[in-house]
């Protein structure tokens, strides 16, 4: 698929996903209140100085939000689970209209990523007070965004959890929360399917399929757009279990395509004594500002993903995705997203915000070879548990090819060159499977080539600079 067909197939995928996700509209006379996101982190300026500002005026300015009503939402709600991470609390809700909804809590709680012995003290106090840096509607400005450049997403509302008996055993914990409510992404028996697909996974599930068969595949140009996106916003939180993969079959190969969720380190700000130290240890410790800061921090949490989705994206491809981000991200598009802050949060730091994507926009393609260069130096091509041939080609430029084909000929699934200069290492996994690798041309080998094989009965044949290893199986070199 060429990059313009791409992008087209994307825009629709995106638009599709948007008429699933948005949240149901609720009755005119739904009752809202006033309430503020986190009165407990108003400080002066000892405070500000050591642990840092971040959005304090945020947490403690009183916005106007609806209260959910169980009875009426999407024809009514039961909980489902209590669900939640390390620091964010929320339930798991089901609605009549046969949909799952996530709410998850505005304000954290930082106690169970807390050792034992450091609850309740000092440390745990200063901890639970860096939960002001992160922006408490960060989520309600990424869809537009992610909606311009055609990545799937949900869409999050600001909701209070009201007094109300649906709750049963959690009512004492959630009665009064704020928190953020969207669509959770299903397909089959959890609900209707999301954008139209033929299922969604969660990130190890997806792994394991990528693992098995090249029948499965991740659109690696579409993470590489959602990736790109992350970085615009500053959300350096991107694990394994922020994200969710929808399956469209085409031509007998499903493609899965990312869902990114769970936007609470978007526009984040760790500032102050306490974030300066701790960022000379800890990369992932960043801020939000015009400029992209240290890369590496923010992309570190993803590696698992970027390093086994991003393998087979050469840099042009970096480029033309930066270039086309860039291009979609207009000011209209970008003040379009911030104001879809409370107006009580965008009178207070809407046009800073706005300034600092534009600025950030700007400077994406010089972020997205920096990025690129990361990832570029050591590779791993991981083929699957299915009989595979592997190709490795040295060219007279020092440059190497490395080819994936299913079984023993067809078209490659997996094609790049590997640039020297760029790239210093490539490991090729061969996994299970009675795979055969060829290594072949006499260019100079400035590019080491790792071959492993599996658990199968491999043949591995070698060349200059490259090495083989294999110690299952009935292998013959």
């Amino acid at each position: 698929m060429t990059i313009p067909a791409l992008r087209r197939a994307l825009l629709r995928c995106a638009l599709a996903a948007a008429a699933c996700a948005l949240l149901p509209e609720e009755p005119a006379a739904q009752r809202d209140t006033t309430v503020a996101a986190g009165a407990r982190y108003r400080a002066g300026a000892l405070r500000n100085l050591v642990v840092g500002e971040g959005y304090r005026a945020l947490w403690t300015q009183p916005v106007r939000v609806q209260v959910l009503n169980p009875d009426t939402f999407a024809g009514g709600l039961t909980v489902l689970q209590e669900s939640g991470g390390l620091s964010t609390e929320g339930l798991r809700l089901q609605g009549r209209d046969g949909r799952v909804y996530q709410f998850r809590s505005v304000d954290k709680n930082v106690e169970p990523s807390l050792p034992e012995d450091l609850r309740g003290t000092l440390p745990h106090a200063v901890v639970q007070d860096m939960v002001s840096a992160k922006h408490p509607a960060a989520a309600l400005v990424v869809p537009p965004l992610l909606e311009a450049v055609g990545v799937l997403h949900a869409v999050p509302r600001l909701f209070v959890m009201p007094d109300h008996p649906f709750l049963g055993e959690h009512r004492a914990e959630f009665r009064g929360r704020l928190g953020q409510l969207e669509v959770r992404p299903t397909a089959g028996d959890e609900g209707p399917r999301f954008a139209g697909a033929a299922d969604v996974e969660g990130s190890e599930d997806l792994l394991e399929k990528l693992e098995e068969s090249p029948n499965d595949r991740a659109d690696a140009r579409a993470f590489l757009t959602a990736r790109l996106m992350d970085v615009l916003v500053g959300d350096w939180d991107r694990h394994l279990d922020q994200w969710r993969w929808a399956g469209f079959d085409r031509g007998g190969v499903r493609v899965w395509l990312p869902i990114p969720r769970d936007r609470d380190n978007a526009l984040v700000r760790q500032t102050g004594l306490v974030a300066a130290v701790g960022r000379q240890v800890v990369p992932m410790i960043t801020t939000f500002g015009p400029r992209y800061g240290n890369l590496f921090g923010l992309v570190v949490h993803g590696s698992v993903l970027d390093r086994r989705i991003l393998a087979g994206v050469e840099r042009p491809a970096w480029d033309s995705t930066a270039a086309f981000i860039r291009a979609r991200l207009t000011d209209r598009v970008i003040d379009d997203a911030v104001r879809r802050l409370p107006p009580e949060y965008h009178a207070v730091d809407g046009e800073r915000i706005a300034g600092w994507l534009r600025a950030r926009r700007d400077l994406l393609p010089q972020a997205a070879r920096e990025y690129y260069a990361l990832l570029a130096t050591e590779v791993d091509v991981r083929a699957t548990d299915a009989a595979e041939t592997a190709e490795v080609e040295r060219h007279a430029d020092g440059s190497v090819e490395v080819r994936l084909r299913a079984g023993g000929g067809g078209a490659p699934y997996f094609r790049r060159r590997f640039v020297p200069g760029e790239t210093r290492e490539v490991r090729v996994f061969l996994h299970g499977g009675d795979d055969r690798a060829e290594a072949t041309g006499e260019g100079p080998a400035r590019i080491r080539v790792r071959v492993l094989g599996g658990g199968g009965d491999d043949v591995l044949a070698g060349g200059r600079g490259t090495v083989l290893y294999d110690d299952r199986g009935d292998n013959r070199f």
